[in-house]
Order: C-alpha cells, then structure tokens, then sequence
C-alpha cells in the first residue's frame, strides 16, 4: 500500500512538472500522508497570497503557481505548521513530532525549512520552561528578564536566523514578528495573573511593552504565524474596557473604530477587523446587529481568504437571525422525560445553555436565579439545558439540587454533537437564547442574567 501510494506520489510529480512551460511559473506540489492522522482534513492557507487549499486522505497533494517564495500554514486539528516553498519544489511532509504534533518535509531540506522544524523544536522546548502562573508573580523587570530566559532556545535560533545571509529579509522578520507576539501575549496577561496573586495591579515602566511598540506592526509579516496573527488582532484594543460600554454592539463599533485607527489602510488592519468580525458574530451577537459593518468589510476589502472565511462564519448565522423559526431540539427533563422546544410553543422562552465544568456558567447563577425571581410572573419561562457529558448525569442532578436552581432544568444528549449546539450554531458556553410565543427567535445570542440590558430584552422592551 505504501509503495503503491509512493509510486502514485511520483507519478503525480511527473505530470506537474511536464505541465510547466516557458510562459508560466514553474509549479510547486505538496503532499501530506494524512492517513497517518486523527482529523479528517488539513487546511493549507496563506493569507497573503489569498491561498486555502484542504487536504483529505482521498485528496491529499495540492499543486500551487506560486510567483515567488512563501510560507505555508498547515493547520491540522488544533495545531499549526509552517513550510516554506519555492517556486517549482515538490515536497512531501512526515511527521516529526506527535504531541505537540510538528511536521516537514523528508528527505533533504531546504534552509528555511531546516530552521522552521528547529523553531518548532525550540518554541515546544521554550514553553514548558517557566509557565505565565510563575513569572506573573514577579515584579515587572524581573519577569521581563524571566521572559527572556523562558524563550532561550527561540531567541538564540532568531539571532542565528538573523546572522545567516542565505535567508530572506521576510522570513527573518515572520519569525522576530512570531516570537515577539509569544512574549507579548504574556506581557499583555502579566498584570492579571500579578493581580491574581499580589491582590494588586503591578506599576508598569514606561518600556514595558517595548518589543510591541517599538515595532511595525502594519508589517504583512506579522500574518505569516498563527500566534503574531492573533497578537495583532488583540494588541490595539488592549485598554478598551467593556464595562466602559452600554452594549455589546458599542462595545464592538469601539474595538473595530480601534483598528481602524491602529492599521490604516494595511492588509494587517484588514485582518483584525476580520477577526474582530468573526469574534463578535460567533461569540457576541451572531448577525443580526453587524449587518452593517459586515457590508462594509465585504465592500472594501478584496482578499478572498478573508471574505471567504468571513462568508463561512455568517452562513450558520443566517437561519439564526431575529424572526427566523426557532431550530426544534430534543432533550431529557430530570426524570429522564423527553422534551422539545416545540412543546413549549404559547410561552417567551430564555434558554441558557451551559454545563456544570463551565465557570463562566457558574458566575452566571447568581443573577440568573435573580432575574427568575423578579419576572416571576412576567410569561418569561426559564430554560436551562445542559450539555454536560452522559457520564457526568448524576453531577449534573447534584449540582442542580446543591445549588437550588430553579426554572425547566433539562440536559441535551451528546454534550457538543448534541442538537442544540448544532442547530444554534454554539461554539462558546454559557450562551442564551430569547424564542417568542410563536417559536421565531428574537435572539440566538441574547445578553447574559448579569447584562443590565438583559430585563429590558426579556419583556420586549428592548
């Protein structure tokens, strides 16, 4: 079977390769054994360059007419890796590393590659050394020196990267982006977890973030890596505070109008307006109050990656918009009695959707138990649907007795695959959602027991 798959790897090199003529780039493949892995697909994607290809165990060689160099994103399950291409290279990936999961090419390697699979080796050393817990207990220029010794491995590859005059000026300038984005995420969360254990905020010094400030970040380098993307995305509204905010949606028009501001006119601005889109439709309010920041976005901007990623996340969105019918699901009350959504059909429902591991869930019981209390009679029913695991039934029955909840107390079969968090397009819990007497939905992302807007929502007044 190997051989065989070997030999259909070199046929398939033979063909692009005689593809290729004077008038054209020259052709570059990729191949990953992805029967050798869990998930079902790898995604390869390069923002940049408006590149997303998916890579199956039926379909896994992808052929791209690349112009210059690039670095690749492979990004299986939950982890991301990183290959560097040249036009015309055939490359075939093994596995190195399987927890944390690193793979590259096999067989002789190009330089850039070589430094990418010792990057990967030097950042799964680094973060194992010193955890964020420990160092945010120091003071500021002790942790800042202990965050240089946490990355030593990285910083001394990125100093040898840098003094190697056969690597390109932008991949040398990706990594210090990747590398100042690991220890930026930790100085951005250094003053919470000091908090956590000095019940104080430390006194930052005026360079403290240095390594962020001093730096471009407009650079379209900064989009290379996973963590450097996600750092830019976070970085320019790190002072906005939400409870500042009357709403969710000012609290977003704020954090977009931030971005705008931070990266104007540059693909990076793009991106974390993107991001910012993509977060506030799956974790805020789904659709229905963007609709006009989307249109602008979809207006403006013309990399396809975004607008093809941002168009996935609206489409489950879009059956989920105030009015729509209420997506029915079945559930067990706590006698083990089956109920649906429909059976409650006459009555404005609140639905949380929550589970007893979740501690947002928990902080949430307080002043969910209180809003019950005061629209008592209000014709608002109160539904609370877990999706704890089958296993953990007697917990879930425990915990509602233990903490005297009240309301319909229902529990969903198959936790994450269940019906509910299917049908209501649920990545996060707790997450609320408001159907009328009629069974439509007026929110699939209703404010949360402890949002002072939530009362108003509940008796249509909102």
């Amino acid at each position: 079977m190997k051989i065989t798959k070997y030999l259909s790897f070199l046929a398939f090199v033979a063909f692009v390769v005689s593809a290729c003529s004077p008038d054209q780039p020259p052709v570059t493949s990729l191949k990953l054994p992805m029967d050798r892995f869990e998930q079902e697909e790898a995604v390869v994607f390069n923002i940049e360059q408006q590149i997303r290809e998916i890579l199956t165990a039926e379909s896994d060689s992808i052929v791209l007419s690349l112009e210059g160099p690039i670095l690749l994103n492979i990004a299986i399950g939950r982890a991301t890796n990183y290959v560097y291409l040249r036009p015309g290279e055939q490359l075939s990936l093994d596995t190195i590393s399987g927890d944390p999961l690193i793979i590259a090419p096999s067989g002789e390697q190009s330089s850039e590659n070589e430094y990418l699979l010792r990057l990967a080796q030097a950042v799964s050393e680094d973060a194992d050394r010193m955890t964020l817990r420990q160092l945010g207990k120091n003071e500021p220029d002790s942790f800042l020196i202990k965050l240089e010794q946490k990355y030593s491995a990285s910083n001394a590859l990125l100093e040898e990267l840098q003094a190697d005059a056969g690597i390109g000026a932008d991949l040398k300038e990706a990594v210090s982006h990747y590398l100042a984005s690991l220890k930026g995420s930790h100085m951005m969360n250094y003053k919470y977890v000091y908090n956590g254990s000095q019940d104080s905020f430390p006194p930052l010094p005026d360079n403290f973030y240095s390594v962020l400030t001093d730096a471009d970040l407009t650079q379209n380098t900064w989009l290379w890596f996973s963590d450097s993307r996600e750092l830019i995305s976070r970085w320019h509204y790190r002072d906005i505070d939400y409870s500042d905010f009357e709403s969710p949606t000012t609290y977003f028009a704020a954090l977009l109008e931030s971005a705008q501001n931070a990266y104007p006119g540059t693909l990076v601005g793009d991106f974390a307006e993107y991001y910012l889109l993509s977060d506030y439709i799956n974790f805020g309010n789904g659709i229905d109050n963007a609709s006009a920041e989307i249109a602008a976005f979809q207006e403006r901007v013309t990399n396809t990656y975004m607008l093809d990623r941002l168009n996935a996340t609206i489409e489950p969105w879009l059956a989920l918009r105030a009015g729509e019918p209420a997506p029915d699901f079945l559930v067990e009350n706590r006698d083990g009695e089956e109920v649906r959504l429909s059976d409650l059909a006459g009555e404005r429902v609140y639905i949380d959707v929550w589970a007893t591991w979740c501690g947002p869930c928990i902080r949430e019981i307080p002043a969910l138990k209180e809003l019950e209390k005061e629209l008592h009679d209000s014709g608002v029913k109160f539904v609370s649907v877990s999706i704890d695991a089958e296993k953990d039934h007697e917990k879930w029955l425990k915990f509602i007795e233990e903490k005297e909840l009240g309301g319909l107390q229902l529990m969903a079969d198959g936790a994450w695959k269940s019906d509910v968090v299917q049908g209501y397009n649920i990545n996060g819990i707790p997450r609320f959602l408001l159907i009328d007497e009629e069974g439509k939905i007026i929110s699939a992302d209703a404010p949360r027991p402890s949002d002072p807007s939530v009362k108003d929502m509940l008796l249509g007044e909102g």
